[in-house]
């Protein structure tokens, strides 16, 4: 799998004063406590600057904690907020991450990158598996909640695709993945399936449920929600990162993500390694 571009939501800025402001209360926790580790360099973990500076204030929490811990003897380790985990002594950057699933267009995408054939001709796609791959890819993330989108044909236009994603559906539930269900018109268009996603990137990025989004998907029609976002977060003084990842074949599938985003390549061994065995079709069609 493959990171082709970096793309945050501010530009980075290369002034001496910032360089400050980002690593005085590092060095300063590294000051006060030598036996104080602090994990989340960007030279020795690859997060980018604009992940450090919003916890900044989470690391001056984790200093205090860290005193009055030792003071009272306290030894338990206990979360804190900005998706920090602290254990006395170290403290461990968790940025916590969701991941939006265009199901159509990750179906779409590979068979069109490697079909057709087995087992690209249907959506054979394990997403609990694809979702922990993503996070793991972009590292340093705690998985929160996955989300699938994907629309759905009448039972009387298609009840042999209407029988696959309800049984899918149900297999998605109990893994406690939220599955947001739009409709395929008789045109064979899908309907509402890019608003809810958008909507709830939006909503999201204003009730601070994360720090990164992976939307999987290489829909340019997302961009203006991304855009949105961004300025959402930059006026609750948050930097978040947002990433978009997606089948790629060289000379296949275009190699541009979502607006906005980081873009990240899934290539054919990645999407294999979470395939799906499950049957999902319709007993009476089987």
């Amino acid at each position: 799998m493959e990171k082709f571009q970096a793309t945050h939501s501010r530009p980075k800025d290369n002034r001496i004063w910032s360089r400050l402001v980002v690593w005085a209360p590092l060095t300063l926790a590294e000051a006060l406590f030598p036996e104080f580790k602090v994990l989340a360099k960007a030279e020795t973990t690859g997060f980018p600057q604009a992940d450090i500076e919003w916890a900044i204030p989470a690391l001056l929490s984790a200093l205090t904690v860290e005193i009055v811990t030792s003071i009272m003897g306290v030894s338990a380790p206990r979360p804190l907020d900005c998706g920090l985990l602290h254990v006395p002594g170290r403290v461990f950057f968790v940025l916590s991450t969701i991941v939006l699933v265009d199901g159509q267009n990750l179906f779409h995408l590979a068979r069109e990158a490697w079909g057709p054939g087995s087992p690209y001709d249907w959506p054979s796609y394990d997403v609990a598996r694809l979702a922990d791959a993503l996070v793991t890819l972009v590292g340093g993330r705690n998985l929160q909640e996955t989300r699938f989108y994907t629309g759905v044909p009448h039972p009387r236009v298609s009840p042999f695709w209407n029988g696959f994603w309800r049984n899918k559906f149900r297999h998605l539930e109990r893994q406690g993945i939220t599955v947001i269900r739009g409709r395929i018109n008789y045109g064979g268009q899908e309907k509402g399936v890019d608003v809810s996603l958008a909507l709830d990137l939006v909503q999201a990025t204003y009730e601070r449920t994360y720090e990164t989004v992976v939307i999987v998907s290489q829909d340019s029609d997302f961009g203006p929600a991304v855009r949105l976002s961004k300025e959402i977060a930059w006026s609750q003084g948050r930097t978040l990162t947002f990433c978009s990842a997606f089948p790629f074949e060289r000379g296949k599938v275009s190699h541009r993500g979502v607006p906005g985003t980081i873009w990240f390549h899934i290539d054919k061994a990645t999407y294999d390694a979470c395939h799906d065995p499950r049957d999902y079709r319709p007993r009476r069609m089987t």
